[in-house]
């Protein structure tokens, strides 16, 4: 929420009047199409299109620059370790 005090104008912002990026729309998008499958479990779907165009959509939004705390790199670190 973002309160804007002015002279004569008090403006209040909440998330709800923010627009849905596209980036977001396409997110939204994936998550309504997972569970349809064209082709056999396992491969490339339509959904998966989506989520990939919607992490570069985001990705250029953000020029590229992603900002992670400390909290969310010891996230990472314990998912890689999941991995190996």
């Amino acid at each position: 929420m973002t309160i804007t005090l002015d002279k004569h104008v008090v403006s209040i912002r909440t998330q709800a009047d923010e627009k849905m990026s596209v980036a977001q729309y396409l997110f939204l998008i994936f998550w309504v199409m997972k569970s349809f499958y064209l082709w056999k479990s396992g491969s490339m779907q339509i959904s998966d299109f989506f989520f990939v165009a919607s992490f570069m959509t985001w990705l250029i939004s953000k020029r590229g620059r992603i900002v992670a705390e400390a909290k969310d790199l010891y996230f990472f670190y314990i998912a890689l370790g999941d991995l190996s």
